[in-house]
């Protein structure tokens, strides 16, 4: 939570800021966050399917959730079922994490993003999309303990070695990967019902980015 290192000289991946910002959304609005992202995001694209905490008239849709390597940490006892399935939960810290939606839901999303480029967003003004995209280092000055796999930060999300926005998420029982390329407006989106983001699984995620990367030359 703390570093004695001067503010933008060292990359630390900080789950806990997506909820610290979520709180900001929460004071300036006046309603909490699942009811902000609700009215302001979820309604206007259309998302029906997406949802902060369990609905149990939508748990049938659920996908089961499975951890491959189950890590050796206590909350996991109480969390996985005899199979390796998980049973259903919600992160504490939400705004970081266990969104429920459909890969529909996804690329709705996905699409307004791309709009949001080209600025014709329903969402936010043109204003407010440069300041997400706006690569945040310097190319000369790049920060220390970068992530190997990107080349800058954007707000939120990440630009890879082929200058794509892209943003990976996992959770247990949860991997997900979204690449935006904004030069021919395609978004790609992998998500999985199994969080495969352990270094057990090195060879498994190398080989679904040489999938990523194939689909490119599919026309």
């Amino acid at each position: 939570n703390f570093d004695s290192s001067k503010a933008g000289s060292k990359y630390n991946y900080s789950n806990i800021a997506s909820a610290l910002v979520a709180y900001l959304i929460e004071l300036k609005s006046e309603i909490s966050f699942d009811e902000f992202t609700q009215k302001y995001i979820f309604e206007p694209l259309d998302l029906e399917r997406t949802h902060w905490f369990y609905d149990e008239l939508q748990s049938k849709d659920y996908a089961k959730l499975y951890e491959i390597n189950i890590p050796n940490l206590p909350f996991y006892k109480n969390l996985m079922n005899d199979d390796k399935s998980l049973k259903p939960y919600s992160s504490i810290i939400y705004p970081d994490g266990s969104l429920r939606t459909s890969l529909n839901d996804l690329t709705k999303y996905v699409k307004e993003i791309i709009k949001g480029y080209n600025n014709k967003s329903l969402l936010l003004n043109k204003e407010s999309y440069e300041a997400i995209f706006e690569k945040r280092f310097e190319e000369n000055n790049f920060p220390i303990n970068i992530d190997k796999n990107i080349t800058n930060q954007a707000m939120f999300w990440s630009y890879n070695k082929k200058d794509r926005l892209t943003h990976t998420g996992s959770d247990p029982g949860v991997f997900t990967v979204i690449s935006i390329d904004f030069e021919t407006n395609i978004g790609r989106i992998v998500l999985i019902n199994a969080n495969i983001d352990t270094d057990k699984n090195q060879k498994l995620i190398k080989d679904l980015r040489e999938i990523s990367e194939n689909l490119e030359n599919v026309e």
